[in-house]
């Protein structure tokens, strides 16, 4: 049987926060989040009536004008929860993230991509910043991200808030493996510490996901 991998864009900043680099290699599964009430349909897994959305401001409200359920549908941990996308499935998670989710009837284009076994997927973990202003953090994840080979086009798009917190999204786009992926990463800046979602997926199905990852992003909540 043929492994699935989660390949390194977006999950390798994540695991670079983490303070560990994977790279085609299995991840070390754990106890798995709650999934509530996941199984939603629609195609390619994105919201059906999912509105485009023009500007910062209308990304930072894009849950607001979303298909996707506020109550339900949602992956919840201890500490906080978030919404997938319909049939978005949750895994376990790799160690050092606290929540991962695929999309697993996804059909990949990219031949390379699919060799690997790769499916589009977001991925949560908290880091302390580690006496790191917002501004060296950012820059820590850009130069680890460009220690695996290929350079890698990291910018902060959008300053934003989610669930109150001050929040930074970053654009990366990262060549792994022959393959051009690419990310949305959400770093909610939490006291000396930073929430970080991590969504993911190539770079020839960004267009279709954007929106959708956005909305992603912007559902995560804290549980205090």
């Amino acid at each position: 049987m043929k492994k699935t991998y989660y390949i390194v864009a977006g999950i390798a900043a994540v695991a670079l926060i983490a303070g560990y680099i994977l790279i085609a290699k299995p991840f070390a599964p754990k106890e798995s989040p709650i999934v509530e009430n996941n199984s939603l349909s629609t195609e390619e897994g994105l919201p059906a009536d999912s509105e485009e959305k023009e500007g910062a401001a209308s990304k930072q409200n894009a849950e607001d004008s979303s298909s996707l359920p506020l109550e339900s549908n949602k992956i919840v941990t201890d500490d906080f929860r978030i919404t997938p996308p319909p049939e978005w499935e949750g895994r376990p998670a790799p160690e050092g993230a606290l929540a991962l989710a695929i999309y697993p009837k996804e059909v990949i284009s990219d031949e390379k991509a699919a060799a690997i076994g790769f499916r589009s997927y977001f991925a949560v973990i908290k880091d302390s910043l580690g006496g790191k202003t917002r501004e060296e953090y950012v820059k820590f994840i850009g130069e680890e991200l460009n220690k695996i080979g290929d350079p890698v086009t990291l910018e902060t798009t959008w300053q934003t808030k989610v669930d109150g917190m001050e929040a930074s999204v970053l654009d990366i786009s990262i060549r792994q493996q022959g393959v051009d992926f690419k990310t949305l990463m959400f770093l909610i800046w939490d006291g000396g510490n930073v929430w970080s979602v991590s969504l993911n997926t190539t770079a020839d199905k960004w267009k279709s996901y954007e929106d959708t990852f956005f909305t992603v992003g912007n559902s995560f909540e804290r549980i205090r």
